[in-house]
């Protein structure tokens, strides 16, 4: 695998400059083993009948962020093995 391969690529839109920087956030928040690697500037979006019909709600601009996704162990059920051998035990009583 090349270094090209493993990059991806997000787009992010926003209302604004503030709504986008806010999006950005939550959604590096929501996943903690992204490694952005480049940001693009915020673009304003052509005009579209969306904007026109939308009012201030719809998304004017974009940022375009590429990343990699860093190893990270498997996600835990959130169940251990001795938590589920104890509930076992208890029903058998």
């Amino acid at each position: 695998m090349t270094i090209e391969e493993s990059l991806r690529e997000h787009v992010i839109l926003g209302t604004d400059a503030r709504d986008i920087q806010a999006q950005k956030d939550r959604w590096l928040a929501e996943n903690p083993h992204i490694k952005v690697t480049e940001t693009g500037d915020v673009k304003r979006e052509p005009p579209s009948l969306l904007l026109r019909f939308g009012g201030k709600r719809v998304p004017r601009f974009s940022m375009l962020l590429r990343y990699r996704q860093a190893d990270r162990p498997e996600a835990a059920t959130g169940i251990s093995i001795s938590a589920a051998a104890q509930s076992k035990t208890k029903k058998n009583r």
